[in-house]
């Protein structure tokens, strides 16, 4: 199936605050749950690498921070950040409004995806980000393979230099962004429009 992201027209209507989040630009973000296949601790033992070469740049993290099946996920993701000397530049946001989040993520320099694990491509951080025109960092799982958005780069799971390595490319050379709000949402029109495409030609294949 054709990777179908679209914004939501909304989320060209707000722009947030990054100083009421404490957020200094210029900034990545993750933007998952905490669980234990999103690989936080990847993601974040490449940003202590970021820093040594760019001490400046924070690190924004979205959603939910309980994972039933392992209580004490987070605490140890906490204990991990503070030995790697990341305190001062994480900011942990927890679960804060759509609205926000999109906001958040529209200013990024990049969104990250380090996850080991997916049911679709990128996850809903990946589709949120095309939909925005806004670059992301991905793991090289199987299925996020299926994106081919050029605004998506990937390196391989579980790689903290590699994914250093990608982070300190991109806030070297800025990927020129599509901001136009009527582009972007053309833009995911046509993508729906293609998957509907495909769905249209594989419900006739069935008939036939």
């Amino acid at each position: 199936m054709p990777f179908s992201a679209a914004p939501d027209p909304k989320w060209f209507d707000f722009e947030p605050e990054l100083g009421r989040f404490g957020i200094r630009a210029p900034y990545f973000i993750i933007s998952n749950q905490f669980w234990v296949h999103k690989d936080h601790l990847t993601a974040f033992r490449a940003f202590a690498l970021v820093r040594k070469a760019l001490p400046n740049v924070d690190l924004v993290c979205t959603g939910s921070t309980s994972d039933y099946r392992n209580t004490s996920h987070f605490d140890s993701l906490m204990s991990a950040a503070r030995e790697l000397g990341l305190v001062d530049n994480l900011k942990v946001l927890g679960m804060i409004a759509k609205k926000e989040q999109i906001g958040l993520m529209r200013g990024a320099v990049a969104v990250l995806q380090p996850t080991l694990f997916e049911g679709g491509p990128g996850g809903g951080s990946v589709y949120d980000a095309v939909s925005l025109g806004v670059p992301a960092i991905v793991s090289d799982i199987p299925v996020n393979r299926e994106l081919n958005d050029p605004a998506v780069s990937m390196f391989p799971a579980g790689d903290h230099k590699r994914l250093a390595e990608a982070m300190i490319h991109c806030l070297g050379n800025p990927v020129l962004r599509n901001v136009d709000r009527d582009s972007l949402i053309a833009r995911g029109i046509a993508r729906r429009k293609l998957c509907g495409m495909a769905l249209l030609d594989a419900l006739e294949q069935c008939r036939v």
